[in-house]
């Protein structure tokens, strides 16, 4: 371990400025060493001039330590030094390793994004070569298309691939991708995609009717377990007609069949995917993937406009538990260099009663009680942060024009009485990622108000959909952001059986939906398929299924000479647009910083 880095851990124990009464075995204590390295450890320490340490002598006299930087002055050396060292994945395990205040670990995760500066470099053959650094406060578990579930990986599988046909939210249209057209034959059953040629894989193979064929036969092999499945059960065969020409033949008559394939779980993949890895033909390629570390090339072989940006580089550390990353301020004297922007997610954070669960939470009037209890307004108002909107649907232009219930607590205790609950404890499991801690505690806080025992869980990392969930969760605290095309989000949203939301579904709330969603995919006016998927949300609400509570923002904070900078659907940058403003003199305070909350 560093200097510095006992400096922090020692920081971080006295928080005092003023010189205070210790011993070595209390610092060998803290700092999980023996005696005889705490000897060497102060003398570092002083010889640096960061502390300054009066050895007690004598019985009963206690040796004295005083230090001469705060905690975030040290932490801005300590990042600084280890930047410049090109040993960003030291402080991330750092960050992971180390029992530090949360207030001190945001404060060295803040110092690490302005550290992480844009940078221009010209090699020694004169090539120059551009890289934009993003620090994420998560880590990436898979970049498999049919296995993603984060948000954040689903944003990076954008980069690495592309889909046959993508959805323009600006003219609501499907349009082409690596298919430049498409028919549709025999009401909606049979659609023929061709495919555009000279199109290479990151390895320089060809795409060809076989890789469309290979991505989707793979996907259905995958089994039930991937999100997709189900959305494919009516893929009958997928039929090569030349090399350049393939059909999906359905069962059924499916006329939103081209919105599914624009979703990034049905990326095209290579077919010799498994012997090669991550393979896509989208603007960037994977070049590097650690722990704390991905770094995207730009390919030079991309079919569209190559990006501008070389390489992104993205730091990964896990979850801040218990700490609201939306709530770091940037220092006043990088203020001047940044632009700060409040995007506000399409979607919302919900809860969902566990229908595969048995328990209380099943007594209607118990589930009235709860909802009369959480009201929107009073958790956006008490909690405020990036909680902005109260929430009565999943898309917030809903909210906004619908917005429903004044409840009361008198009203939920009078639900409660009437359910013939007796104190059992409830339990309710929440994604630990930025304000999902806050809201668990603020629900459970509401619901002791009226008599309710309720006991709050993290949901696994390791396993978000799986049988722990199903089995041990009474109600589950969920958000949910929606791709370009809400309508078809929400389908996917209902149909899929391991998605987040309908594997809490009781079997004869999945029938009703499904009785919805046939027609759905049988409709080919929008404002009538529209109408088909409001009428599932109203029903969710009217049978206390779920309840909805707030819709988000999140603040992005970006230097003034990144260029192009916007963002996706997901909230994170597009990567292929981006440029940086190459004045060198800019350049030196050039410094990105983005927060996506997850």
């Amino acid at each position: 371990m560093r200097p510095l880095e006992y400096l922090l851990i020692l920081r971080n124990h006295f928080s005092t400025n003023q010189m205070v009464e210790t011993t070595r075995h209390e610092l060998a204590e803290i700092l999980f060493c023996t005696d005889r390295n705490v000897n060497f450890i102060l003398k570092k320490l002083e010889d640096k001039k960061y502390v300054t340490w009066v050895s007690g002598r004598g019985r009963g006299v206690h040796s004295k330590i005083a230090f001469h930087l705060p905690f975030h002055e040290i932490a801005e050396r300590y990042v600084n030094k280890l930047v410049q060292n090109e040993a960003i994945s030291d402080i991330l395990s750092f960050l992971e390793n180390t029992q530090l205040e949360d207030e001190n670990r945001t404060i060295i995760f803040e110092k690490l994004q302005e550290a992480l500066q844009p940078k221009i470099e010209v090699a020694n053959s004169g090539e120059i070569k551009s890289t934009v650094s993003i620090l994420l406060p998560q880590t990436v578990q898979t970049l498999n298309p049919s296995e993603v579930f984060l948000y954040t990986e689903a944003h990076l599988v954008k980069q690495i691939y592309n889909t046959l046909v993508e959805y323009n939210e600006g003219t609501h249209q499907v349009e082409p991708s690596l298919a430049y057209a498409w028919s549709e034959h025999t009401n909606g059953q049979e659609w023929t995609f061709y495919l555009r040629k000279a199109v290479h894989f990151h390895n320089g193979d060809l795409l060809t009717a076989k890789d469309v064929k290979f991505t989707f036969t793979k996907m259905k092999k995958l089994g039930q377990e991937t999100f997709f499945h189900s959305l494919l059960s009516d893929l009958r065969e997928i039929e090569i007609i030349n090399d350049y020409t393939v059909t999906f033949h359905l069962n059924k008559t499916n006329w939103v069949f081209p919105y599914l394939l624009c979703s990034y779980h049905c990326s095209i993949l290579s077919k010799s995917t498994d012997s090669m890895g991550t393979n896509g033909t989208g603007p960037f390629m994977l070049s590097d993937k650690t722990e704390h570390h991905i770094r995207l090339q730009a390919f030079d072989g991309y079919f569209k406009e190559r990006a501008i940006i070389d390489e992104v580089d993205i730091w990964m550390t896990k979850k801040f538990n218990n700490v609201e990353l939306n709530k770091i301020q940037v220092p006043e004297a990088v203020t001047a260099n940044h632009r700060v922007k409040n995007f506000e997610f399409t979607g919302s954070r919900f809860l969902v009663f566990n229908g595969s669960k048995g328990g209380i939470h099943h007594n209607p009037y118990f589930r009235k009680a709860l909802v009369s209890l959480y009201e929107p307004k009073k958790i956006v108002n008490d909690l405020k942060g990036n909680r902005t909107l109260p929430a009565y649907s999943f898309v917030p232009v809903n909210s906004r024009i619908h917005p429903r219930r004044n409840n009361s607590i008198n009203k939920a205790k009078d639900f409660l009485e009437l359910s013939g609950y007796r104190g059992e404890p409830i339990t309710l499991y929440y994604f630990d990622i930025n304000e999902g801690y806050d809201s668990a505690l603020w629900l459970q806080e509401e619901a002791r108000k009226i008599g309710i025992s309720l006991s709050v869980h993290p949901i696994p990392d390791h396993n978000p959909k799986g049988r722990e969930l199903l089995t041990q969760a009474d109600i589950v605290l969920l958000s949910v952001i929606l791709q370009e095309e809400i309508g078809f989000s929400l389908y996917c949203l209902y149909k899929s059986e391991h998605g987040f939301l309908r594997q809490f579904f009781s079997k004869d709330l999945k029938r009703i939906i499904d009785d919805i969603l046939e027609s759905f995919v049988n409709e080919r006016e929008l404002s009538k398929r529209n109408k088909l998927l409001q009428k599932i949300e109203t029903y969710l609400i009217e049978s206390h299924s779920l309840h909805f509570l707030y819709h988000s923002i999140t603040r992005v904070e970006f230097n003034t000479f990144l260029k192009d900078f916007s963002l996706a659907t997901l909230n994170l940058p597009d990567f292929d647009k981006i440029w940086i403003d190459s004045e060198q003199d800019k350049l030196e305070l050039c410094n990105p910083k983005a927060i996506p909350p997850n």
